[in-house]
């Protein structure tokens, strides 16, 4: 035997008790002064009617009759012979009539449409802080993009009226209406709003303390651009470091042309960017492997972490430290990479970064590469996350010539000197097992460090013979090669070596047979009269791929420092990947590698963003853009302000993630209207969005499928209410990984008066929710809720008056418990915290409406009501609606 629903047995049990088998009401007289005509056509449809009605009623009779001696049984048999009774009276209509015959009849198709539009919802909101220079100021906006959706149902239909004209002059027309379609559309609006934040100057006032530990401050991008020490066009220090350079160079030329085009590589790599976000190398180790270094410098005070002399002019007591180059190479590129941020002189790429100076180039120059390995091995025994090598092998005009492009854009050597051995170990057989080249490999081996490495200044299709370190199948993912690149032509130095590949495998079909490309591991980064320090404390200007690869360490520095757990061959292709090639001049990967060094890109967010689901930053994860949560009144939740989230390189990133809380208007009831018809409105009865049935004392939702529903009963006064949700909460969505609630079930009772000319009623429940625990939010206490709704009615004269005033269902009370990631350790392990937040309404709405409606004659009505509608008590009306009636009755 099936069993029936709760609600079934419920509208049996009130069906019941509320009919009564002493009266009903026929309308059988109502048609005796009607022609045949009309007397026909009504006795059918009654017949139907009540055929219909006595055929459930006969379903219940028999299924109930063990209840036979109950009087609610007893009501049911009255109810169903009394309407047996009306269908025979209506049948003796139609045997009895003498209709007329049709002599005529017209057939007329109207078509028309209805078209509904649905509650308009925000689907995304977009906020950028955007800035412009105006008169020396910098003024700072808000700039938010706003999609609106509304959804639109069209439905067409087509009217068919026949028209039948009988023997006797009387005409009769029938309507049947046909749906042809329907059409669900969406209206897509997009807003733009631009609000002032605030003002200052372009110029900033000086930040030197003497008295004050030095410290990064954190700025806009575009505070820390209009400084001295950053962007260096028309700047003191760049103009010292150009004469320092070369003294012939004149004035205009050295302030409009090279500061113009070469003293932004700051801005053109994007670290100000970086800064702006905290992140500044703080915490990270450069290595700069190169003739030593000033360490007097004030650009340095403080930051040498350890310094260690390596050369064997070192060994011989010949050299120190101290960088005695004649162009301070050391120096020069250490400043490039960790010169400090401390109002002046210049910045480097990571100002807050740590240095290891391990010198393995002579004063004159010569770098010495058969010691490498021991530079390498020694810095990663002292912390370092980067090593910087800033030289590279010197082929000779021979060597360059013989080189030739392979069909797949690699390149051989075809010089033959000392038996070919040239052309199959690259140039001074740099890639013979036996030399110093397999031990440098060797020493990259067995830790996480990365080896930024500089292309060469040969003017060669190809980078440099000892950077093919990048393609060792154990190492060359944590290798780097780095070109340079011209600011002024946005391109390739010409003096630079390029990103092509020499080919050290045979060639006989022209093609190079030997795995990977230095074009994948090839960024580029300004090289041309770049400004940074020089001995004795001063500055100079350099160029060369030498002063393009510490761009790359910085910028290795600065990301190591807000995600230490990331391996070093996750980190380098981070920045591989960043690279930016839309503002290089005919980008070709064979030239200019993966494009110029982005630190703009590389710390923000790339590809999807998900939640971290197993405890480690690098498992499995699951998407923020996957689910919607729409909230009525949507406002802050405490645990949603910092929420953790991962990109595709497991880095670990902090968003307000109310963002993505959708602001849903969960009204359902619309007050004024129940009042023009006579009605208490309900709040929470149409929630469930099903069937609406109306007797006296009961109100049922039923929708068989999904087993969702509504019952209340009214007694008295009071109502009591059970609702079951399927999906929501009070109509309220949470179907997200940040939370999930799969149904309710909400319990109300409410009071409510009616004293003819004035109403009112109250209603308060509580809302048990169905959480699904897999998602952040764990679970939830019980929501207490209220609505209420007053009004008056009065007649004047012809017209009948009305007003209301409602507050819809609103949440008071109840929090949810959420369990957040919030942070990630140095070995990549997630650490949890608890997090509560209120889920009671940010705001409170209220509705206000009148209607008025009059009689035109004994059978037509005319009704107009309008409604406002706003999200909080005292602010601005938000939306509202207007609408008319016109009813006959017959």
């Amino acid at each position: 035997m099936k069993k029936l629903s709760i609600f079934t047995v419920v509208a049996v049990l009130f069906i019941s008790t509320t009919v009564s088998s002493a009266q009903y009401r026929s309308y059988f007289d109502m048609m005796s002064n009607w022609n045949i005509v009309q007397k026909q056509s009504f006795a059918t449809r009654m017949i139907a009617v009540y055929q219909r009605s006595n055929d459930r009623f006969l379903n219940l009779i028999e299924r109930f009759s063990r209840f036979s001696h109950y009087s609610w049984y007893q009501n049911l048999v009255g109810r169903y012979e009394w309407q047996l009774t009306e269908i025979a009276r209506y049948q003796e209509v139609l045997n009895d009539s003498q209709a007329p015959l049709v002599v005529d009849t017209i057939v007329e198709d109207v078509p028309g449409k209805v078209v509904q539009r649905r509650t308009t919802i925000e689907v995304t909101r977009d906020t950028k802080i955007v800035e412009e220079i105006f008169a020396g100021m910098v003024r700072e906006y808000a700039v938010t993009t706003v999609v609106l959706h509304t959804p639109v149902r069209t439905i067409n239909y087509v009217n068919r009226k026949t028209t039948k004209i009988y023997s006797d002059g009387t005409r009769h027309t029938d309507s049947d209406v046909t749906v042809t379609s329907v059409d669900d559309t969406v209206d897509v609006e997009t807003k733009v709003e631009r609000e002032f934040l605030r003002e200052y100057p372009v110029v900033v006032a000086d930040r030197d303390n003497a008295n004050s530990v030095p410290r990064m401050e954190i700025l806009t991008e575009a505070e820390y651009l209009a400084l001295d020490d950053v962007n260096y066009y028309q700047s003191e220090v760049y103009y010292t470091a150009v004469k320092n350079m070369n003294s012939r160079i004149n004035d205009w030329y050295t302030n409009e042309v090279l500061g113009k085009w070469f003293g932004n590589n700051l801005d053109t790599v994007g670290a100000p960017a970086a800064w702006s976000r905290g992140y500044t190398g703080a915490g990270s180790k450069i290595a700069i492997f190169d003739t030593g270094i000033d360490l007097d410098h004030p650009e340095f005070e403080g930051r040498i972490a350890a310094a260690e002399c390596l050369s064997a002019a070192c060994e011989y007591g010949n050299e120190t430290i101290d960088d005695q180059n004649r162009y301070s190479h050391g120096t020069h590129v250490a400043g490039i990479a960790a010169a400090a941020f401390d109002g002046t002189g210049i910045t480097g790429v990571a100002p807050e970064a740590e240095l290891l100076i391990g010198k393995l180039a002579h004063d004159w120059g010569f770098f010495d590469f058969s010691r490498l390995d021991d530079g390498i091995q020694w810095a990663v025994n002292q912390g370092a996350d980067v090593m910087n090598v800033s030289a590279n092998t010197n082929p000779d005009l021979i060597y360059r010539r013989s080189l030739i492009e392979l069909d797949d854009g690699t390149f051989y050597a075809n010089d033959q000197r000392h038996g070919g051995l040239y052309a199959r170990d690259g140039y001074n057989a740099t890639y013979r097992s036996n030399t110093h080249y397999q031990d440098f490999v060797e020493a990259m081996k067995g830790h996480e460090a990365i080896l930024v490495m500089s292309a060469g200044n040969n003017a060669m299709p190809i980078s440099g013979v000892p950077t093919n370190i990048a393609l060792d199948d154990e190492v060359g993912d944590r290798v780097l090669v780095v070109g340079n690149y011209d600011m002024r032509t946005r391109d390739l130095y010409r003096g630079s070596n390029a990103a092509g590949t020499l080919c050290l495998q045979p060639t006989d079909d022209n093609q190079c047979h030997q795995q990977g490309r230095i074009s994948d591991r090839y960024l580029m980064a300004p090289g041309l009269y770049i400004a940074s320090t020089d001995s004795d404390g001063s500055y100079r200007t350099l160029s060369g791929t030498s002063m393009a690869a510490p761009h790359v360490a910085g910028a290795v520095a600065i990301v190591r420092q807000m995600w230490p757990h990331m391996t070093g061959a996750n980190l380098s292709k981070l920045l591989l990947d960043t690279a930016n090639t839309s503002d290089i001049v005919n980008y070709d990967r064979e030239r200019h590698g993966r494009g110029l060094l982005d630190l703009d890109e590389a710390t923000t967010p790339q590809g999807a963003l998900g939640i971290p689901t197993t405890g480690r930053v690098e498992g499995a994860r699951v998407s923020l853009e996957n689910g919607v949560i729409a909230l009525d009144n949507a406002g802050q939740l405490s645990a949603f302000e910092e929420v953790m989230v991962v990109d595709e390189y497991d880095r670990d990133f902090y968003l307000d993630a109310n963002d993505l809380i959708v602001s849903l208007d969960t009204r359902t009831v619309s007050p004024i209207v129940y009042a023009l018809g006579g009605v208490q409105p309900d709040m929470y009865i149409d929630y469930t969005h099903g069937l609406r049935l109306s007797l006296d004392q009961l109100a049922v939702i039923m929708n068989d499928q999904t087993g969702e529903g509504t019952v209340s009963l009214t007694v008295g006064g009071l109502t009591f209410g059970l609702q079951n949700e399927i999906g929501s909460f009070l109509g309220n969505i949470a179907q997200s990984e940040l939370m999930r609630v799969n149904g309710a079930q909400t319990a109300y009772i409410g009071y409510q008066t009616d004293r003819g000319d004035y109403f009112a009623n109250l209603q308060v429940g509580a809302t048990a929710l169905d959480v699904d625990s897999s998602s952040l939010m764990k679970n939830a206490d019980v929501l207490l809720s209220y609505s209420g709704t007053v009004g008056a009615r009065q007649s004047v004269g012809p017209y009948q008056l009305g007003a209301t005033a409602s507050i819809p269902v609103t949440i008071f009370d109840g929090d949810a418990r959420f369990q957040m990631p919030s942070s990630v350790s140095y070995d990549g392990n997630l650490e949890y915290q608890e997090a509560d937040s209120s889920l009671a309404s940010q705001t409170t709405a209220l509705d206000v409406g009148l209607f008025v409606s009059t009689e035109l004659s004994d059978v037509a009505k005319l009704e107009a009501y309008a409604e406002l509608r706003t999200s909080q008590i005292g602010t601005e009306y938000e939306s509202g609606e207007l609408g008319f009636r016109y009813s006959l009755r017959f």
